[in-house]
């Protein structure tokens, strides 16, 4: 025992410095404890979207994504993985876009068209032939406006 009362074997530790090869240094999320209050809005590699995310995905696309138009509600819609899990995708709020059954199952999945999403929240498809539909306008090309 030490001249303070205190056995030396129960001295505070200094915390552990963290591990360079810790899940946040490798770009991973952060794993909250389950009963933290927190719903994370990005998860690692998951075979379920947990509910709190589809709900958010719900809330902030309203209708169904797909860029040539749909006036499907959320309501009928599901979470989509922009790029997919097998890619490397995330179970992300940013990584997910809403779409029908139609849109999704179908013409992504079994037609095989391809979804672009942009910085900007526009995006586009590509069918395998080529087409593209766009939810925007094409960007502007090297031409100059005509003369006055």
């Amino acid at each position: 025992m030490l001249s303070n009362g205190h056995h030396p074997s129960r001295r505070a530790k200094t915390p552990e410095p963290r591990n360079r090869h810790s899940r946040e240094s490798r770009g991973e999320p952060r794993c909250w404890p389950r009963n933290s209050g927190y719903l994370p809005l990005e998860l690692a590699q998951t075979d379920d979207i947990p509910v709190h995310l589809r709900r958010l995905v719900a809330l902030r696309d309203q209708t169904c994504q797909y860029p040539g138009g749909c006036d499907q509600p959320a309501a009928a819609c599901e979470p989509h993985h922009v790029v997919h899990r097998a890619d490397g995708g995330r179970t992300s709020l940013a990584g997910l876009k809403n779409f029908c059954w139609w849109h999704h199952h179908v013409v992504l999945h079994e037609m095989g068209w391809k979804l672009t999403v942009y910085p900007d929240g526009t995006s586009q498809v590509t069918s395998p032939g080529g087409k593209i539909i766009r939810s925007h306008s094409p960007p502007p090309g090297n031409s100059r406006p005509p003369p006055r």
